[in-house]
């Protein structure tokens, strides 16, 4: 997926540098001006002219108030399936909270626009009074040129890949566990989209010569 990502983004003028290391940021006189950043590959410096730099650096949950109120931290911020805190009556929700997962059987911490609305749902049944815990499987979307990147469940741990598609400007990817669909990476196919949702939220198992056949349509390669 990966790869074929970079294709696509290749074909759109777009030129990686991999395995560098930015050694410097170059600003003009003023220092308010960003004019060029210097990477060092393989032991080769080389200077890349730009007027404008983007850092992506990861995030990390912002536990500080949390952490103050004597709330409990680890990942985030520790809740329960109903969205309360170690103190009941404070609730937190969306990417600073670390919460069980009925999909993933342990605690993750999501960061993506889906869960933080799931989550919502779930701290508002709680402060109703009619508390209920989601069942919802994790799923996530990117769109990028012309292209839509849907994916659902989390691949970590899957033993194999099986693919289909891969020419032109589609391409879907399952992940799974034994004979069963864990996670799926779909790039513009909102059939194939559809169905891996209900294989990885059922667990159905499924038949691998059949899932990688794209002549078969989807569905039929549960069992």
């Amino acid at each position: 997926m990966s790869g074929f990502l970079e294709d696509v983004h290749r074909s759109h003028g777009v030129r990686f540098r991999l395995a560098a290391t930015v050694t410097d940021v170059a600003v003009d006189a003023s220092g308010r001006r960003v004019t060029g950043v210097e990477i060092s590959a393989s032991g080769v410096v080389d200077r890349l002219d730009a007027d404008l730099v983007l850092v992506g650096i990861g995030m990390e949950p912002n536990t500080g108030l949390a952490s103050a109120a004597g709330l409990e931290v680890d990942n985030g911020i520790v809740v329960d399936e109903f969205a309360r805190t170690s103190d009941a009556d404070i609730l937190a929700i969306g990417d600073c909270a670390n919460q069980p997962s009925a999909y993933a059987g342990r605690r993750i911490r999501l960061e993506s626009a889906p869960n933080a609305i799931e989550h919502a749902k779930v701290a508002a049944a709680t402060i109703l009074g009619r508390p209920q815990a989601s069942t919802a499987t994790p799923w996530f979307w990117s769109e990028q040129y012309d292209l839509k990147l849907q994916m659902v469940g989390l691949s970590a741990g899957h033993d194999r890949c099986i693919t289909r598609g891969g020419t032109g400007t589609t391409l879907s990817a399952f992940y799974l566990t034994g004979d069963r669909v864990v996670a799926a990476d779909v790039i513009s196919r909102p059939a194939d989209f559809a169905t891996a949702r209900q294989l990885v939220t059922s667990g159905r198992p499924v038949d691998p010569e059949r899932l990688a056949d794209s002549e078969i349509p989807l569905a039929q390669a549960a069992l």
